[in-house]
């Protein structure tokens, strides 16, 4: 089996279906205009102009234009999304996880263990430290699962075997020193601007200090490695 490989990505018929999905949800709320600009006129004593301006449009126009708008909006949704899962395929050598901020290539023997931990696909290194932690998708679990177990490779299901080890990050208590919650400071600035990247260095640059960290609700969560 040394040329056989498995890529593991969304199903290539939700983008059909998105779109479907989005040109039906279209069609009806074109039907729905009108009786919600009344209500909103008589209730409220005004509506939208975007609503005013729709219901100004016979239905014979107004239905296959939001059903058009609908369908562009349920693919735009579907291939966002598809962005962000991206694909990684696994062969007899190495696992491949290619995103779209680019693609990294893993030897097995790198590889401890593998799971998703929520919607994170997470690769440990043998001494539990996260190769690496990337968007995945937790319907995906049972292909991954068949793509790793069949090059025999670990693969611990859709649970972080580690969970109880982490705890939330509290600034400026003792079992960190001043530079690593500099660190973690810097990156919750950056995941609250939008500076993905910085995020990403930032949760490297951590890792390498022992400190492994996660997002959860909107705060960080660290594992801290044993010396």
């Amino acid at each position: 089996m040394p040329d056989a490989r498995v890529t593991v990505s969304l199903s290539s018929r939700l983008g059909p279906a998105f779109t479907v999905a989005g040109a039906a949800l279209g069609g009806v709320a074109a039907m729905l205009i009108r009786p919600t600009t009344s209500w909103m006129m008589d209730r409220l004593d005004g509506s939208p102009a975007p609503l005013r301006l729709l219901d100004q449009l016979p239905l014979s126009w107004s239905v296959p234009l939001l059903a058009v708008l609908g369908a562009v909006a349920g693919f735009l949704i579907y291939a966002a999304w598809n962005h962000d899962v991206g694909t990684v395929t696994v062969d007899a050598q190495t696992v491949t996880v290619d995103q779209k901020t680019g693609a990294a290539v893993f030897r097995h023997a790198e590889i401890s263990d593998a799971f998703l931990d929520k919607d994170d696909l997470v690769l440990l290194a043998r001494d539990s430290r996260e190769l690496s932690r990337t968007p995945s998708e937790n319907g995906l679990a049972s292909e991954l699962k068949e793509a790793f177990g069949m090059f025999g490779l670990p693969w611990s299901g859709t649970t972080d075997p580690r969970d109880v080890e982490f705890h939330p990050w509290v600034d400026r208590s003792r079992e960190l020193d001043a530079e690593l919650h500099t660190m973690l400071r810097e990156r919750r600035r950056a995941l609250a601007d939008g500076r993905s990247g910085e995020a990403e260095s930032l949760r490297d640059q951590l890792t390498a200090h022992g400190v492994i960290v996660r997002d959860r609700g909107g705060a960080q969560q660290i594992r801290i490695l044993p010396d």
